[in-house]
């Protein structure tokens, strides 16, 4: 009987063990997979690429780049003595480069302007079959479709980081709307984002714009700042960000990432 004892007691502890073990290992994963998500490749997690004394930032992306987004980082900029210079073109993304072909005009900003820091806001568009070569990639065509965006934005970061993957470059996931194409592309796309930032081996990191204004797929309608204020999300239209919660979900965390590389 003694001896029965004492061996469940020996299975109680391991079994104790096993579950503590695996409660670390779920506790470790949640972190990891935010830090992966905000801070990009590996050696760059603590390290900023060199900045020059005069640093310019120069915004690239669609609509909310173009208004609200691109004012809320030159306003705040500014304040600091830093340039900001932007390139919005409404309605434009990665699906439709015959509309507009974002790494030739990257390509063109950095032989033109030289710019020390990127942010790209692009992807919202892009809840929609992608146009490659005179033909169209549907997204029923899920691999396909996927495997070709992946590219897109590979070739974004490759004109955007330069040759030597020095630059910095911080992209801001897209956002969706209540349509069926932009619940499914979306994740696609954000997840993509994220994959892509933190295989590339520069300094790219990621704000992630979908996770704070989206749950379980669907589109969150209000967000709390940190100041503990309710506000809306979406304008009127229920597709634009309100300039509260752009500058709240997008222009600050790309603030808090990129005022640690300014210069003081």
């Amino acid at each position: 009987m003694i001896r029965n004892v004492n061996r469940l007691n020996h299975v109680s502890r391991i079994l104790s063990l096993l579950t503590l073990l695996l409660a670390f290992v779920c506790a470790m994963g949640a972190p990891l997979a935010e830090e992966r998500a905000m801070t990009g490749s590996g050696k760059w997690k603590a390290k900023c690429p060199k900045i020059s004394a005069k640093p310019l930032v120069y915004g690239v992306g669609s609509s909310t780049m173009g208004t609200s987004l691109g004012k809320s980082l030159k306003s705040k900029l500014k304040e600091k003595g830093i340039g900001f210079r932007k390139w919005g073109k409404a309605s434009s993304g990665l699906a439709r480069p015959e509309f507009h072909d974002w790494p030739k005009s990257i390509k063109q900003v950095v032989r033109e302007k030289k710019p020390d820091i990127f942010v790209i806001s692009l992807g919202t568009n892009d809840f929609q079959a992608l146009y490659n070569k005179g033909k169209w990639i549907k997204l029923k065509q899920r691999e396909l479709w996927k495997s070709t965006y992946r590219s897109r934005i590979e070739d974004v970061l490759e004109k955007a980081s330069g040759r030597d993957r020095k630059r910095m470059v911080v992209w801001i996931t897209p956002t969706i709307f209540n349509s069926s194409k932009a619940k499914r592309a979306g994740k696609w796309i954000h997840d993509l984002i994220v994959e892509v930032a933190h295989d590339f081996g520069g300094p790219v990191f990621v704000v992630d714009a979908y996770e704070r204004t989206t749950k379980n797929g669907e589109p969150l309608q209000f967000f709390k700042t940190a100041e503990g204020k309710t506000l809306s999300i979406f304008g009127d239209d229920k597709i634009h960000l309100t300039q509260a919660a752009v500058e709240h979900l997008m222009a600050r965390p790309v603030l808090k990432l990129i005022e640690p590389c300014l210069p003081k």
